[in-house]
């Protein structure tokens, strides 16, 4: 429950001047998603400090109220609105993405703004702000927060087909993951059961409906953020359960990372805080010696490894999992603070250009299609992942763009359908490994692996590269090829165990290679 001091500090009117950069209108343009329509192309400079850099909107003609859709994440959301996927090279580093161009370059502008506050904080009656970190440690989170849709971290399933959605079969009866929010209702698609999911998630039964009283969220008290963020995030005013929101926040984070859970995962014993701590500390001084690419090769070795290496006597290599669930987590939530603070800078600048003429329903339309939303739990929609963005685009549509006043309650019911989504990936998961366990597949030609490689004495390449590629280890569920996860086991003469993912649908399970003599 927040006390009147935090409502007053969540009314900033924006950032100051020199931090607002400046607009320019460069005329006409196509909508990147149907190129039918017609749009104003209009385009936001950072400040010089900030390293001058631009970001590209585009408002479709002819619309009331005018809505200013980000170009650079319209071109990424084309292919899977014409059915397709995104071009991704085989080789090669995976190019830049919108989210992580504008978090590597606002990293001086959110600095420049907790400086700032600090400033303003020491000759007012609010008491000083602890000093911000310096700028290599928001650079480390973002080379973890460009890590976090790949590995087995990322969430990846899309659930497009019934079977997704579907535990078992039994006398040709159909018992579903999500049985309890689909009403009994006959279901014949994906769409309607997803359709079902956010009904039920926006439609809570009477006893759940807020008494309509509104409080602020203290975002200040949360672990790493500060006063500012009462300008990067949207919504924190109009909360009306706040601990309901965030006991619902802490299960919203697996819709973005794989099995993660902030009470669970979230270090809280002193020893687990010492041993995260240490993790944490070689990750940051691997990135201050290796630098850019080097850097996320060597990451994603020691993903692959389980970060084997980097494990002291006393923590368990679980521990070695949880601990980066959490600091992609964490990274995260600080990228999500320097992508605010350039939409906070790009909207206060707006507001203040008399050329465009925002009015308060268009102003607020900007801050919520592009700010951190309290409501996504506490991240932007441009880091909602595609199979996710499935399921939060028609709510978003329905209640957040439209300019209409939100209905009571639709934070924590929108919080509450990505907490659904990731207990059903969870589910699913869990599914899928007690369906399948462990399958045999015999080579189809005379390879083997020589007799002293084990998963104790070799190294995880030397491994894979001496396994011959099966002809049966195809995912079940889409088709696709299998990539081996981890370091494979050996717990016979011929037998050979090894973790294998989908890169496509996210399917994991464990095969058995049977070596021929």
């Amino acid at each position: 429950m927040a006390d009147e001091s935090h409502t007053e500090r969540s009314t900033c009117a924006g950032p100051a001047p020199h931090v607002a950069g400046r607009w320019d209108q460069l005329g006409r343009c196509k909508f990147p998603l149907n190129r039918k329509i017609e749009g104003d192309l209009f385009r936001y400079y950072a400040p010089a400090f900030a390293g001058n850099f631009s970001v590209d909107f585009v408002v479709p003609r002819n619309e009331t109220p005018r809505r200013f859709f980000a170009k650079g994440w319209l071109k990424e959301l084309r292919p899977a609105c014409a059915g397709g996927t995104p071009h991704r090279p085989k080789d090669g580093p995976v190019p830049e993405g919108f989210a992580d161009r504008l978090t590597r370059l606002g990293i001086p502008l959110l600095h420049r703004l907790e400086q700032d506050a600090i400033v303003a904080c020491d000759h007012g009656p609010t008491p000083s702000l602890p000093a911000p970190p310096p700028l290599e440690v928001y650079k480390f989170h973002h080379a973890i927060f460009t890590a976090r849709n790949s590995g087995r971290q990322a969430v990846r399933r899309s659930f497009r087909s019934r079977k997704d959605y579907t535990a078992s079969r039994r006398s040709g009866v159909e018992h579903y993951l999500v049985s309890e929010m689909l009403g009994g209702s006959r279901l014949i698609s994906a769409t309607q059961i997803i359709s079902a999911i956010q009904d039920s998630s926006f439609n809570p039964p009477p006893s759940s409906q807020p008494d309509g009283v509104r409080v602020g969220l203290p975002l200040d008290a949360f672990p790493g953020r500060n006063a500012v963020d009462y300008l990067l995030l949207d919504g924190a005013e109009t909360v009306h359960d706040p601990a309901g929101l965030l006991r619902v926040w802490n299960q919203a984070a697996s819709a973005f990372i794989d099995g993660y859970t902030m009470i669970s995962d979230e270090p809280t014993t002193d020893e687990d805080r010492r041993a995260y701590l240490e993790f944490v500390g070689q990750l940051v001084r691997a990135f201050l010696d290796k630098k850019g690419d080097v850097f996320q090769r060597w990451l994603r070795t020691e993903r692959e490894k389980g970060f084997a290496r980097l494990l002291s006597a006393e923590s368990p290599r679980d521990d070695m999992g949880r601990y980066f669930r959490h600091l992609i987590w964490v990274s995260q939530v600080q990228m999500a603070r320097v992508y605010g603070a350039v939409m906070a800078s790009a909207w206060a600048a707006l507001a203040a250009d008399e050329r465009v003429g925002l009015n308060p329903v268009e102003s607020q339309l900007f801050r919520t299609m592009h700010l951190p939303q309290v409501a996504l739990a506490g991240l932007p929609v441009a880091f909602v992942r595609r199979p996710l963005l499935r399921w939060v685009m028609r709510p978003l549509l329905e209640y957040f763009w439209t300019g209409r006043a939100a209905p009571p309650g639709d934070a924590l019911s929108l919080t509450t359908l990505l907490a659904r989504y990731g207990r059903l990936n969870e589910d699913r998961r869990r599914v899928d490994r007690e369906r399948h366990g462990p399958i045999a597949f015999e080579f189809q030609d005379e390879g083997h692996i020589p007799a002293e490689t084990t998963a104790a004495s070799s190294t995880y390449k030397e491994s894979v590269d001496h396994l011959p590629v099966a002809r049966d280890s195809a995912c079940p569920i889409c088709g696709d090829h299998m990539n081996p996860i981890g370091k494979p086991s050996r717990p016979t003469e011929k037998d050979v165990l090894i973790d294998a993912e989908c890169p496509k649908c996210g399917h994991s399970l464990t095969l058995r290679f049977v070596l021929r003599e």
